[in-house]
């Protein structure tokens, strides 16, 4: 469960000491209003913050070649190392050329997992091919950047 400042607490407790995306445990009722689901916590003592420790920054993805024009999608696993972080997860073809961005996003420091169709930025599918996975992490608090590459092999299936 992530707390968002704003939300309206119904059983007076208090969230002041949560900061913003903090991840938390929480112990309650599950139920449904309005067509959403909710978690209905009756104590303080019920919730409890998650000290996620650090991940090593990490890129994984198959040592095998992604045959998407068979409806194959190609799994794609990433860390940031931690939560105060900025992720860009781009694939560039041979020549440098970006092909797409896959993930633009505030980092998390657990692992995440993401699937790609094979498709470029403009919704077409690529052609056959080797092409680079480049993850680069931004630290929030210092600015450093911190890159991974992996190889991806476009092919099909031989007739």
């Amino acid at each position: 469960m992530v707390i968002r400042r704003g939300q309206i607490d119904t059983a007076n407790l208090n969230l002041e000491s949560f900061d913003v995306d903090t991840i938390i445990t929480a112990k309650g009722v599950i139920g449904e209003f309005s067509a959403a689901g909710q978690l209905l916590v009756a104590y303080q003592e019920d919730i409890t913050v998650v000290i996620v420790p650090p991940s090593p920054l990490a890129l994984a993805v198959p040592n095998k070649p992604f045959v998407p024009d068979q409806g194959e999608k190609l799994p794609i696993t990433f860390s940031a190392g931690q939560g105060n972080t900025s992720v860009i997860l781009r694939i560039y073809d041979l020549g440098g050329r970006l092909v797409t961005t896959l993930v633009d996003d505030a980092g998390s420091p657990l692992a995440r997992t993401i699937e790609w169709d094979g498709r470029d930025k403009i919704n077409e599918q690529v052609p056959l091919g080797a092409y680079v996975l480049h993850l680069e992490v931004v630290d929030g608090s210092n600015g450093k950047r911190k890159q991974k590459i992996a190889p991806i092999v476009v092919g099909t299936v031989l007739k």
